[in-house]
């Protein structure tokens, strides 16, 4: 079974939930252009996976993120401030994510866009998630 399920994973070909289409590497140029296409006057917040449903109370990568000047990060899809952090049931699967900035997409952000895009994918090692719409939400 394990060696299917690997053979699967190295040879199958990963596709989106959405529409199906197959997913590839993005570069920041790529993904800014997207979402210059797609998001274009939207307030949109710009998320790094850094725990992905793990069990754990995760007191030490609250004050990592508030030693590194962020103020929340968003736990199973609620912002949580980084102090007091609040007690996590460590016996239940969590979602943490470092909101690393947010903005309105229009062409004289691009240079933000590009800047806070490297920032998410440095922090979410490859990986971001996009927050939209923010509905008057300000991360900062």
């Amino acid at each position: 079974w394990h060696f299917l399920r690997l053979l699967y994973v190295k040879l199958g070909v990963q596709r989106c939930v959405h529409d199906g289409a197959p997913v590839r590497p993005q570069s920041v140029e790529s993904i800014a252009a997207q979402l210059m296409r797609d998001y274009r006057g939207q307030h949109v917040g710009l998320l790094a996976p850094l725990v992905v449903n793990r069990k754990g109370v995760y007191t030490d990568l609250a004050k990592w993120a508030k030693g590194r000047g962020y103020t929340h990060l968003r736990v199973d899809g609620e912002f949580l401030p980084t102090s007091p952090w609040p007690r996590l049931d460590r016996f239940k699967e969590h979602t943490l994510e470092l909101p690393v900035g947010d903005l309105v997409i229009s062409p004289d952000k691009e240079p933000e866009l590009r800047e806070l895009l490297a920032k998410a994918l440095d922090a979410g090692k490859g990986v971001l998630h996009l927050l939209s719409p923010l509905d008057g939400l300000n991360l900062e």
